[in-house]
C-alpha cells in the first residue's frame, strides 16, 4: 500500500498517530490508513490520560521520533517511554517533560508491559512498542531474542509492536535497498529483509504480521506486529 507523504515528516507520525487517534486526520491522505488498522481497543477515540504511557520507543536512541511526534501532534495525551542504553541515555538532554528516559537492554525481558493504566473504570487499549531501524542490526538468532522479550510484555489481541524498517522486495531490488543489504552485512553481519524474512522471523518470534505501511517504494515501512493467534514460536 502506497502513502504519498513528505519526505521531511518522520514517518513514525504519518503511522501512529491515524492508529492511535484517528480523530487526527489532518491528511487526508492517510484516511486509507486509518481505516486499514483497528484502533486499539477498539476506541474510535482513545481515553487517555496525562499518566498513560502512548508509545514506548525500544532502542530509540537519543529520542528524535518522539521528539517530532509530540511536536506534530502536541494535542496528543499520554506519557512517552525512551529506551536505550545506559552510556545512550546518559547523553539525553532537552527531552520534552512528557517523555520518559529508560535505561533498557533489549536483550532483557522488557519492565513495560503492555496494557495501559485504567482511566474512569474503562481499559484504554495496550501501548504500542516502537523499534526504528535497530532489528537490521541483528542477525536473526539476536532479533529473536529482541523481539520475544517484547512479545512477552504484550497483551493478546491489544498490543501492537511498530517497526519501522525496509522490506526489500524479493525481486528488482533497488540499488538504494541493496546497498543497505550489504552495508548490514559487512558492518554487522546482519542484512535488510525481505516480507517472507520478517515474517519467518516474526513468528519464529510468536507475532504474526498485521499490516505493512508505505509511502514510495524505496522508504522504509511501517511493519504492523501482534502475537501471534497460534501463540507459538517456529524454531
Amino acid at each position: 500500500m502506497a502513502l504519498a507523504a513528505s519526505a521531511s515528516l518522520g514517518i513514525l507520525y504519518y503511522i501512529t498517530a491515524p492508529v492511535l487517534f484517528p480523530q487526527l486526520k489532518t491528511m487526508s491522505r492517510l484516511e486509507e490508513i486509518v481505516s486499514a488498522i483497528s484502533t486499539l481497543g477498539g476506541r474510535s477515540k482513545p481515553n487517555l490520560g496525562p499518566l498513560s504511557v502512548l508509545i514506548v520507543d525500544v532502542g530509540g536512541g537519543k529520542g528524535h521520533d518522539l521528539q517530532q511526534f509530540i511536536s506534530h501532534y502536541p494535542e496528543s495525551k499520554g506519557s512517552f517511554i525512551l529506551q536505550d542504553l545506559p552510556e545512550v541515555i546518559a547523553e539525553v538532554n532537552g527531552l520534552h517533560s512528557r517523555i520518559t528516559p529508560m535505561v533498557h537492554d533489549f536483550f532483557t525481558p522488557q519492565p513495560v508491559k503492555g496494557h495501559r493504566k485504567e482511566i474512569d473504570n474503562a481499559s484504554t487499549g495496550a501501548c504500542p512498542y516502537f523499534m526504528h531501524s535497530t532489528l537490521h542490526d541483528w542477525p536473526d538468532n539476536d532479533a529473536r531474542t529482541i523481539l520475544r522479550f517484547i512479545a512477552a510484555a504484550m497483551q493478546p489481541d491489544r498490543s501492537r509492536l511498530l517497526i519501522h524498517e525496509h522490506v526489500v522486495p524479493e525481486v528488482n531490488a533497488s540499488r538504494k535497498m541493496t546497498a543497505h543489504d550489504l552495508t548490514m552485512m559487512t558492518n554487522f553481519a546482519s542484512l535488510e529483509r525481505s516480507f517472507k524474512q520478517w515474517q519467518s522471523l516474526l513468528h519464529a518470534s510468536v507475532l504474526e504480521i498485521a499490516g505493512v505501511w508505505t509511502k514510495d517504494a524505496d522508504s522504509e515501512r511501517i511493519i504492523e506486529a501482534v502475537l501471534a493467534t497460534s501463540g507459538e514460536a517456529m524454531e
